[in-house]
């Protein structure tokens, strides 16, 4: 993958918010973007029967690596989850973004102790909740699969809330309960999740620009 013109017949390109895929404003005819919730098995369910000739899982991140900042782009080389790692062929630099190992986890990481533990016992650089299932996804179908992702929060950074416990049966946010929950505390919760919004918006944006000018090889 490199930081021009993209060539390629049918790319998938996976994420699990909607808000993940905004900034991706002219998007190629052989794109189709899917967002299907958080978490493994809603990523699996996104990739579902298709066909593509690439998958390109893409979103937010949580830092790992404290040198990673708010807006940073995040390219994955290595995915690993448990016991399991997934590795994809990269240069060890693509234009001005980190390359190296992002942690794929279940649940939300919300502190930054969980974090410096997420680290030290993997060696990951960042963390998400879909790449290891995209990845697999990819290698039963046979063909390549790429992370790149964006770091919305840092290393240093613990959520004001435990966004675990606002999730459905299947996973999915429960977006009016964590509404509610923030309205309880309107000089606490509320203002740091508005800026936590702001913040993806404007990752977001960073995030599309770079993709639509990156060429995916099938």
């Amino acid at each position: 993958m490199v930081p021009r013109k993209r060539v390629l017949l049918m790319l998938l390109v996976v994420a699990a918010e909607k808000i993940e895929l905004t900034g991706i404003k002219s998007k190629p005819n052989d794109w189709t973007l899917v967002a299907n919730g958080p978490g493994r098995s809603l990523a699996k369910a996104a990739v579902g029967d298709a066909k593509p000739t690439a998958i390109l899982n893409t979103g937010f991140c949580g830092g790992l690596d404290p040198s990673l900042a708010v807006g940073q782009l995040f390219v994955a080389n290595k995915v690993v989850f448990e016991d399991s790692e997934y590795t994809v062929e990269l240069p060890d630099k693509i234009g001005n973004t980190m390359v190296g190992t992002i942690a794929c986890s279940d649940r939300v990481v919300i502190s930054r102790e969980e974090k410096a533990d997420l680290r030290s016992r993997t060696g990951a650089h960042a963390v998400d909740m879909e790449s290891f299932a995209v990845a697999e996804c990819a290698q039963r179908l046979g063909v390549p699969f790429y992370c790149v992702r964006i770091v919305s929060d840092t290393a240093h950074d613990t959520f004001p809330l435990d966004f675990n416990l606002y999730r459905d049966e299947f996973g999915r946010f429960r977006m009016r309960a964590i509404a509610m929950r923030a309205l309880l505390s309107p000089f606490r919760v509320l203002p740091e999740l508005i800026r936590f919004q702001k913040r993806c918006a404007a990752a977001s944006e960073i995030l599309g620009e770079f993709l639509v000018n990156c060429r995916f090889s099938a």
